[in-house]
């Protein structure tokens, strides 16, 4: 937006208590295309800057914010609050009062003892700012506007938009003030009224975790995947030719910014993630990988003795896991109908840290024809680098990227036998990575 341009709308507001609903009005209406003023560096008391009063007389419209206890010092001389108001009545500019939570309008008889401006603002047609109403209300108070934005914004496909959406998000002076009972809906309802309620409600979605505190990052992740030509049951009731190897190695920093790490943890190989125990529902996973092998099959290795399901695990799986640089041995395997998992634990000091480094490594059956793989990245992650390799003269492969909206193809290489992408400086959300398509090259 061109700041030379003269402003639409000015934003007046109490620092002590509107300073929250002033910076969402701010961040909704600039979004929405509005050139908006709104001060968030405080004036020294008893001085009125000069600039304040052109930015009034050059908008067309004033939203005076009015929260629990704004109009008390309004009784004082030289109250910047009241000087603004004060300005843009005899200005005649369109005001609008917003009534922000807890604010309550005073007795008639009390008024009397407010300066006529402020008697004035009060019988103004004014909006209550309710947050369960936030997107209707929001509506209503920009068809009351003089003012005429640019031109229409469309969220999605503004770069600039994106930014200041990620910014305003992620800023924690706004998040530390603004009280935990109405954080939540109060960020929905803005995020809607901003995007349109479909793409608001699924960003809002993707931003619980982190509103919540619940999600935790990683960095410095590395994860290498390679098919190869057969895995190796060594069980007569099942046919190593129907099946590839995959044998997969991650390397990655896990950063705990919500709960501390759990001395007990899983490791997941799921022939159907619907199908999980509830048990293991609430456990903590490290890691959890899809098992595409056929249902007898996994019942074959279901029914053999627990130790031989350990040594399948760790002879055939080849399964090896190190958390800083201690590798760990699985306190108790698991295998049924649907999957493969493994309990770990890990020593005392290991939980104490907020960051732990972890290695996975292990060797997988994955069924034959018209089968794909799935890469995903299930945290958010920092810099992530992901390579595919296979046997060029047995299969084909094709590799489908889904990463955030800024990055794409462009940043992954693609040769026969080697598909790799490296997303460098930039966070990737969840719910990102790449699907491979693996076709076999017929004879």
């Amino acid at each position: 937006m061109d700041d030379s341009k003269p402003y639409h709308i000015f934003i007046s507001y109490r620092r002590d208590g509107g300073d929250v609903m002033a910076r969402l009005l701010y961040e909704v209406f600039s979004y929405k295309g509005y050139r908006v003023f709104y001060d968030n560096e405080s004036l020294s008391s008893g001085r009125f800057d000069k600039k304040i009063y052109r930015i009034i007389e050059e908008c067309q419209d004033v939203l005076v914010v009015l929260s629990q206890g704004s109009l008390e010092r309004c009784r004082n001389e030289g109250d910047w609050f009241r000087n603004e108001i004060t300005h843009a009545i005899n200005k005649k500019k369109a005001i609008i009062p917003i009534f922000a939570d807890k604010f309550e309008l005073p007795a008639e008889e009390e008024r009397a003892s407010y300066p006529k401006e402020v008697q004035e603002l009060l019988v103004y047609h004014a909006y209550t700012l309710k947050i369960a109403y936030f997107d209707s209300v929001i509506g209503k108070i920009e068809r009351a506007l003089l003012s005429s934005k640019d031109k229409e914004v469309h969220f999605l496909d503004n770069e600039r938009n994106v930014e200041k959406m990620k910014e305003f998000l992620q800023s924690r002076k706004l998040m530390e003030r603004m009280p935990e009972s109405m954080k939540k809906e109060l960020i929905s309802s803005a995020v809607c009224s901003i995007m349109g309620r479909d793409n608001g409600k699924m960003v809002y979605d993707m931003l619980l975790p982190y509103l919540e505190k619940k999600f935790n990052i990683r960095t410095s992740f590395e994860y290498q995947i390679s098919l190869l030509e057969r895995f190796r049951f060594h069980n007569d009731r099942i046919d190593d030719d129907k099946y590839y190897s995959i044998k997969e190695r991650l390397e990655f920093s896990k950063e705990y910014l919500a709960d501390p790490p759990r001395q007990e943890f899983w490791i997941a190989f799921t022939t159907d993630l619907k199908e999980l125990d509830d048990k293991l529902r609430k456990a903590e996973f490290f890691f959890s990988e899809n098992l595409l092998i056929d249902k007898e099959d996994i019942r074959a290795l279901e029914e053999l003795h627990s130790e031989y399901q350990q040594e399948f695990y760790k002879k055939k799986m080849k399964v090896r896991i190190m958390v800083d640089k201690n590798f760990l041995e699985p306190e108790e395997l698991i295998v049924d109908d649907s999957g493969i998992f493994a309990r770990y634990m890990l020593d005392e000091k290991t939980v104490s840290d907020s960051a732990l480094n972890v290695t996975i490594q292990f060797v997988m059956p994955h069924r034959k024809g018209g089968s794909s793989f799935f890469a995903s990245i299930s945290e958010p992650t920092y810099s992530p680098s992901v390579s595919f390799t296979y046997p060029e003269d047995i299969v084909e492969v094709q590799m489908i990227p889904f990463l955030n909206r800024n990055i794409t193809a462009k940043d992954s290489s693609i040769f026969e036998g080697d598909c790799k992408f490296h997303v460098k400086d930039e966070w990737v959300m969840p719910m990102s990575g790449a699907v491979y398509i693996i076709k076999e090259i017929e004879e």
